[in-house]
This record gives C-alpha cells, structure tokens and sequence, in this order.
C-alpha cells in the first residue's frame, strides 16, 4: 500500500511587488546609503571611562546603551573593570554590574572574551560585588568561570569562608566547574572549620549528579578535577573525599564510554595520584594510581603516561626507593616508554649546555600529533628546539607557501625558550594572516610593531572574528590606550566584509540541501538501481548488502519486477543483523507494516545503530498518518520499539509518531494521544526533547481538523520551548507553525513566531549556530507572506548581531522574499554602514527592481556598479 508523501510548504518565487504599493524614493535611498562615509570610531566607550575616572558610574552605564550586544558585553567588562580598580564602593559597583546587565542571556557569549579581561574581571569584580550579581554575569558563558576565578581569589587572599556563599550558587550542571570551586574552598578552609568536611565531600560529589550528561564523560572529568585537587592538596588516601570520589570514578571507568570520553578524567587522577605516591611514598596513593590506570581504555599518550607514572612510584616506595623531590615533575611518556623522547623544551636546554643531541633533535622534528597542518610541523618543533636561524630558515622554505605564515606565528607562540626578539621577528613576518583567529598569538600581542597591531585590527574586522579583535583591545586596555580601545570596539560593530555574503545554509555542505522541509526528516537515503524483468535476476545475485537489495525495489520497473525483489528479500541470506533494517525498508515500501514492525521489533534488541534506527522509524511513522493505517496496536508496537532508543537521537522521528498517532479511528484518539503524553512524560522529559512531542500532536490535530486541540498544544509547545532547555532547535518548531499556518490567526502565528526566534537565540549559544537555526527557520516563513517577515526584523526581537547578519541574508536572497520592495522599504538602514554592505544592500533593490520591471531599475544599477568600480 503507498502513502502519500509529507507535504511541507513549499519555497516559491512569490509574486513581486505592485508599484503602486511602493513609496520610497529608490534612486534617492540607493546614493545617501552609498556615498555616507563610515569611519571608526566609537566615544561611548571613552565617555563611559571618562566618567568611571570622575567617579560619576550612574553615567557610564548609560553612555554604553548603543552599542550591540557584542561591543556592549566587551565594554561592559572594560568599564566594571576600570571602576573596580578606581576603588570603588562596594555597593556603587554592584549598582553599576547591574545597570550595566542588560543584554538577554545567550545573546552573545563569553567565547571572544580574551581570558586575560575574564579573570580581570573575577580576580578584581567578583570578590567586591555579591555572589549573585557574579552568577548572572557567568549566564553570558558556557561555564561558570566569573564565580569559580572569583573563588579562587578569595580563597587565596585567605577569604575562603567568604568565598563558600559564592560555591553555593554553582550549577550542578557544570560538573567539573563545581568540583574544581568546592575542592578549592575545602582545601582553603582551616581544618577546624564547621564547613570544611562538607566542601570536600561536595568537590567529591560533583561527578555523581544526575542524571548523567550523554556518556558520562562530564562526571568522569568531575572526578578528575576532584581527585587531582586532593592529591595536590594534601588530602590523605582514605580521606572519606578521596574515597567517595574514586569509588564512583571506578564505577564509571569500568566499560569504555562512546568515543572514550570517560578515560580522560580516568587519566589525569591516576597521573596526580602516582606523582603524590612518588613524592611522599605513600602506598595508600599507589593503589589508587593502579586502580585507575587499569581503566584507561585507548592506547595513548594518556595510558602510558598513567602506567609510567604508577610504575616510577612502586619503584620509589620499594625498599631501596628513592622519593621523587616535590618540585620535579614526573617526564610524561609516550606510547612507547621505553623509547620515550626527551621534551622538546628539554632537548634545546642539554643541546645549549653542549651535550651531543642531534640525533635526537633530528628524531623530534619529524614529530607530528596529527592536529593542524603537517608540513608546519617541523619549523614549529625547531622553534621548540631551539635551533639557529640559518636551519629555521631551511625547515620554513620546506613547508608548504601557503602554510609559512601560520608556521612563523605557531613557532613563536611555541618557541617558549627563545629570545623575545627572536620570536618577534618570526611573528611580526606571519601576523596576523597566520592566526585567522587570534589564537596562538594572544599571549605575543606585545612583541609586535605598531604597524603589525593594526594590521591585525584592519584583518580581524574584515573576516569579522570577533576574538581577534578582542585579544588586541586587552592589548589597548593594558597599556592604557583608550582611544584605540575604543576604535576596536566600532569596529567590532561592523560586519565581516572580506568574501562575498553567503546564508549560512547554504555554506559548506549544506549548499546542496533541500530547503526548509529537511528540518524535520531523519531519513537515511538510497539511489534507486535501475532494474528489469529481464535482468532482476542477476541484479539480485550481485547483491550483497541490504543498501543493494533495497535499491532494486526502489528501481524495480514494475510490480512483477518488484514481487521478485520482495520475494528474495524473505530469503534467510537477508535475515542478518546489518540487513535486517533494509529488508524493514522493502516492508514499507509494499506496505506491509506489520511485518515492517515484526523486524523492527526484533533488530532492536541488543546493539543496534540509533542512527539508522530513528530514521527507519520515522519512515514508519509517516506510513502510519493514515487512518487506515494508524491502528492503536501499531502505535504501541512503536512506542516500545522508541522506548530501546535514546531520546536525544529520536527526537524528530517521535514527533513523527506523536503526529501518527493523532490519525487512529476517532473513539481511540484521546487514549492514544495520552499514552504518547505518558510516553513523553516518561522517556522525554527534558523540555527540548517535550515540545517535539507537543508538535507532533499539535500538527495531528491539524491534520484531522481538529485545531482548538491544535492551538491549545502549538501554545504549550511555545511556552516549553521558552524554557531553560538544552537540545532544542528553535527553527523545527518554526517549520511546523508554517506548515499549519492555515490554522492560526496572524498575530497568533507571528508571536508564536518570535516566541520560538527567542528560544532558538537562547539555546544556540554560538553566533553561527545562532544564524543558521534562524535563517533556515525564517526560510519556512517566507511563504506567509511579507507582514510576518518584517515582524520578525522588530528592534525587539532578535539581538542586533544577530539581526544584521540575518538581514544581509535576505538582501543576498531577496528574489525569494516576500514582496520584496516591501520588505526592502520597512529595514531600510536607517544608520551608516560599510561601504561593502551598503552595496549589497543596493545591489538586494537593484535585483528586486529589475524583478518588478520597475522604471528606477535601469539608474540604480548603474550606481551600484559606479559604486563598485570605486
């Protein structure tokens, strides 16, 4: 039996705009905006440290409204900062941080922060201001690093009591964050101090929240930091600590987690408990360091140096040992310990004090970790060498042309033992090209010339990393230059011009996808292969794997052709684990679900690929949203089979069920809609993962037309999304409110809209992330028409980074927009902007103008090229 494919609403060409609908003077609006000069500058800042100078805070915080969100977070800290360190009051400070907070949470992150301005911040802020005001700065990160660096203040300034009403507000969710902050404070606390065994133990406890996050790799690393800070710290091994801690670490390290991402923290606690055995020969250490390094599953850098470790310490607390002295690091080894090179660092110091090394020189240069490019590798490990110019010079002529600048600025970031004048001259000749992002020469930024500073400031602002530019304003800030501080700061206000705008889904391999229905699908797909009569015989003897076979029945030319293909998929060849889901495959395709579902039920016992299983599934669903088709005996069948699969992989394939399971006979509906309720509350209860659930149910309803029941769940699927979640994507939830757009008044499904724009801004943290969910989801609005498009561009709605890169998507298609002079005319810029953005907005109305034949087309074209040719 066929089933009549989903219908998602289509990407059309709309109809173009009507002339007479149009006031704007085009010709006019086109020139102003290519010929307004725009220049950097940016006195909101200078104004707001002018009046931290005169102590006048009231006004720095509101001399620093205008900016975006991006150049407002970076100013909001320079100026905390500034106060702080200008003495003054308490109180005053407070009442700044919190006039100064006023960005929505997840709008900007702390990821272009330089470090350097973040512990500035903690070190200097957070222990002059309450714990709260720290916690809600820390809302800007992933993380909690305000709270836990202005702990570590404190507890080194020997305020450590202080510094547990600030451990008190941690979110458990950071698991390592936690350990690292409680363990620091315990470990701070005097002995007898009321609260010092209840901090070690919640250092110890960090690891053990749940419930778990993915594979466990966030509480072994928990673990980790825990049991590193107690062996450091003097803790003894059967400290109720320790021991609470290694007891679940075992636990946890005993089966090899997905990608292994338990070993890590397995690791690095064998490693701190062998070097505190072999500082203090203590025995009681030595256990644990042999527990642990038992359990680090891949071979690695990470296992030999556990075992190396554990092994030097049995050695020391032999009879006839000899303790390590506390201030010699344990030398990490390789896979290979009994081959183990020297350090690089260490080579050049014997090669400087005349030992006969190169052949181990030679030997380390050739050492390549397989991360970054290859043939940068050797000039970098000469630079760690510490080897003359003459042969730097040859190992760089060896590296590929286009990889010299990033191995002169990689060497000098590594060259730890060379001069600083050595390690200037390599930067300055591969700055900033070298470092796209600013990264490897954030610590150098001191060592370059003036000439090299604002060649990095002219390439960041062009590619527009952010992080770049804010590595070189804490650059400015240091050094007291204001005025250039400032001038980064406008900067960061300018998009990236450097390429041709691209919408982010179509970058990349997303260029070629399927827009915007593929949002919410999960399939797994196969090229028919062509077949005959004539010649399935022969096609179904070469057929070896599931793909191949079920390839011949997508290509089967006729229903003869395909009865064969069918009947030798029932052979007991194909009744393999790995083919089984194909030959489920060739079920649906003729329609016989319940022997579909007969091999779903039994492939998914024991392993099985979750991948493959949720798209399979989700195929299934969709045969299933018929009312012939949706039987309540069916629903359950899947619901089982659901309840073997992680609910973060099945997430679009259950709102395909959920939304199945509205179309059974009209006596069972309310039954079966409250067994996927019961389900939902059961197996997905992280609030992302629910509204898939509530969507299904609600796009159900449509389609069975009953849709107050619809309107009632797309409300509730809004207010979840609008919650604290994680895994959630915004746009899936955008795609179904067009697809039953039919169903809801306007102002309904535009505040629905911007509902569901909000939370994916809030639960996307990266800017990129951010674009793509949200270009993709307004994709699926266009055909709603130019009303909800412009809503959407509200000052209110998206933050202001975040906008202005969308809006550049819609110039860059605007022949897909609706009425696009329309929606050119309402988000018009109303201010300056660069000149190369101002081009791509002219050049949007050079194309919607010729698309309406509009008589100004012909005279805005030429200024644009006039424009372009300057």
């Amino acid at each position: 039996m066929s089933v009549a494919p989903m219908v998602y609403p289509p990407v059309v060409d709309p109809p173009h705009d009507g002339l007479e609908r149009q006031t704007m003077d085009w010709i006019n609006a086109a020139r102003t905006l290519l010929n307004t000069p725009q220049a950097p500058s940016c006195p909101a800042l200078t104004d707001a440290l002018a009046a931290v100078e005169r102590g006048d805070l009231e006004a720095a915080a509101g001399h620093l409204a205008p900016l975006n969100e991006e150049q407002r977070l970076l100013a909001t800290f320079l100026v905390e900062i500034a106060a702080a360190r200008a003495s003054a009051d308490g109180a005053a400070l407070a009442r700044l941080c919190g006039a100064l907070h006023t960005l929505p949470e997840n709008t900007v992150d702390f990821s272009d922060i330089p470090c350097s301005l973040l512990h500035a911040w903690a070190e200097v802020v957070g222990p002059s201001v309450p714990p709260a005001v720290v916690a809600r700065r820390d809302a800007y990160g992933y993380g909690q690093t305000l709270l836990c660096g202005a702990i570590e203040r404190m507890c080194s300034d020997g305020e450590a009591a202080r510094a547990v009403t600030y451990a008190e507000l941690l979110s458990d969710y950071h698991r390592s964050d936690v350990a690292r902050a409680w363990s620091r404070v315990g470990l701070a606390l005097p002995e007898d101090h009321p609260r010092r065994d209840e901090a070690l133990m919640r250092a110890a406890k960090a690891g053990c929240a749940r419930p778990m996050i993915q594979d466990g790799g966030e509480e072994a690393s928990a673990h980790g930091v825990a049991i590193q800070a107690f062996a450091t710290g003097g803790l003894a091994a059967d400290d109720p600590a320790v021991t609470h801690a290694l007891k679940d670490l075992l636990k946890l390290g005993r089966h090899r987690a997905r990608k292994d991402v338990r070993s890590h923290g397995v690791a690095t606690s064998s490693i701190a408990a062998g070097r505190r055995a072999l500082q203090d020969a203590d025995a009681g250490w030595l256990a644990i360091a042999e527990q642990l390094a038992a359990l680090v599953w891949d071979e690695g850098p990470m296992k030999a140096e556990s075992l190396e470790t554990a092994r030097r310490a049995r050695q020391a607390i032999a009879p006839g040992g000899t303790k390590a002295p506390r201030d010699v690091d344990p030398v990490p080894a390789t896979k290979d310990t009994s081959t183990a090179s020297a350090r690089p660092e260490e080579l050049a110091r014997r090669r400087a004090a005349g030992e006969d090394v190169d052949a181990e020189i030679e030997a380390a240069l050739g050492v390549w970790d397989g991360y970054g490019r290859e043939s940068v590798a050797r000039f970098v490990n000469g630079c760690r060498l510490g080897l003359d110019d003459d042969r730097l010079e040859e190992l760089l002529a060896a590296a590929r042309t286009e990889d010299r600048a990033e191995a002169l600025v990689k060497g000098a970031n590594y060259a730890m033992e060379a001069s600083d004048e050595r390690r200037a001259a390599w930067l300055n000749r591969g700055y900033p090209e070298g470092d796209q992002y600013g990264i490897f020469s954030a610590d150098l930024l001191d060592l370059l010339s003036p000439e090299r500073q604002l060649a990095g400031e002219l390439f960041y602002a062009a590619s527009g990393q952010t992080r770049g530019l804010a590595h070189l304003l804490g650059l400015h800030m240091k050094h007291g230059r204001t005025e250039e501080a400032a001038r980064i700061i406008a900067r960061m206000g300018q998009p990236a011009v450097d390429n041709v705008w691209v919408p982010s889904y179509r970058r990349g391999n997303r260029a070629s996808a399927a827009l915007p229905s593929e949002l919410l699908t999960s399939r797994v797909g196969t090229d028919p292969t062509p077949v005959t009569a004539d010649t399935v015989k022969a096609a179904l003897s070469r057929a070896k794997t599931g793909p191949e076979l079920y390839a011949l029945a997508l290509g089967a030319e006729d229903a003869e052709t395909l009865a064969k293909v069918v009947k030798a998929s029932r052979l007991k060849k194909w009744a393999k684990k790995t083919t089984l889901p194909w030959v489920a495959r060739i079920r649906l395709l003729t329609g016989e679900l319940d022997e579909a579902l007969d091999i779903f039920e039994d492939w998914t016992s024991g392993r099985f690929d979750e991948h493959l299983a949720t798209a399979l599934l989700h195929t299934l669903a969709d045969h299933l949203r018929t009312t012939d088709n949706a039987t309540a005996a069916r629903i359950r069948r899947l619901v089982a089979i659901f309840a073997k699969i992680h609910p973060q992989w099945a997430v679009y394939a259950f709102t395909a069920l959920a939304r199945a399971a509205v179309h059974v006979e009209p006596a069972e509906r309310e039954a079966m809609t409250a067994s996927i309720r019961s389900t939902m509350s059961q197996r997905y209860r992280c609030t992302g993962d629910y509204v898939y659930g509530l969507m299904g149910l609600a796009h159900g309803r449509v389609d069975v037309g009953d849709i107050d029941a619809a309107r009632a769940l797309l409300s509730a699927a809004v207010t979840r999304a609008s919650a604290d979640s994680i895994y959630f994507k915004g746009p899936a939830l955008l795609v179904t409110l067009a697809q039953v757009s039919h169903a809801l008044p306007a102002d309904e499904l535009t505040a629905h809209c911007i509902a569901a724009l909000r939370a994916c801004v809030r639960h996307e943290q990266r800017h990129y992330a951010q674009l793509m969910m949200i270009e993709l989801g307004l994709r699926s609005l266009w055909p709603q028409g130019a009303d909800i498009t412009i809503a959407l561009f509200a000052p209110d709605v998206l933050p202001q980074v975040i906008a202005r890169d969308l809006l550049r998507s819609v110039w860059a298609d605007i022949e897909h927009v609706p009425e696009p002079l329309r929606v050119l005319e309402a988000l018009w810029p109303a201010e300056a902007v660069l000149p190369e953005i101002a081009q791509e907005c002219v050049g949007a109305l050079a194309t919607a103008l010729t698309l309406a034949e509009h008589p100004d087309a012909p005279e805005v074209r030429a200024l644009l090229a006039a424009a372009a040719d300057t």
